[in-house]
């Protein structure tokens, strides 16, 4: 799993990234507290994650997919909001995809 307090996570062009993690708190595979997630003309590929907070594949202020982007949250799973994809804001610019694949939030609202 990633954590960033202040910082973003930028996936540049081209990139593939693929995990998997769990987390105690929030965002099991990828926790940006105050940042944001940038993924651009990339593939992101999330599996089985977890957290006993929010976001069980992500927790940030702001995600972001842009430039024909791939992203696939498989298996996600928070106890808290949000089982796949937790944020403030999440924008997926066109000719992007975003497939949360049996998301599931255990005790509140928001699976995916």
């Amino acid at each position: 799993a990633v954590s960033t307090v202040a910082g973003d996570i930028v996936v540049r062009a081209g990139s593939v990234v693929r995990m998997s993690g769990s987390a105690l708190v929030d965002g099991g595979c990828l926790f940006l507290q105050n940042g944001d997630l940038k993924v651009n003309s990339s593939r992101v590929v999330l599996e089985d994650c977890s957290s006993g907070g929010a976001g069980g594949g992500v927790k940030a202020k702001l995600v972001t997919f842009a430039n024909s982007s791939t992203v696939e949250l498989v298996n996600p799973v928070a106890v808290g909001a949000g089982g796949g994809l937790a944020a403030e804001d999440v924008v997926v610019e066109a000719g992007s995809s975003l497939l949360i694949e049996a998301g599931v939030s255990s005790q509140r609202t928001g699976g995916g």
